[in-house]
């Protein structure tokens, strides 16, 4: 999800996770937006909101957003 409204969705694996941040590993090299709500499982109800703070082809690091 991106300012409130869904976006397609796309496939990553978590990797790396801590308190603070992630890294995520993207299924293909594409473009995140700089911030995102990501969806920890298939109901949508564990989730993070992200802001992207680094990017290397399909890994990307996180930091978990506060609020």
């Amino acid at each position: 999800m991106v300012d409130g409204e869904q976006a397609a969705a796309r496939t990553c694996t978590l990797s790396d996770v801590s308190q603070s941040g992630a890294r995520l590993v993207l299924a293909e090299d594409e473009e995140l937006p700089d911030q995102f709500l990501l969806l920890l499982s298939a109901n949508g109800g564990a989730r993070r909101r992200c802001q992207v703070i680094w990017r290397d082809g399909t890994s990307v690091g996180v930091k978990f957003a506060l609020g």
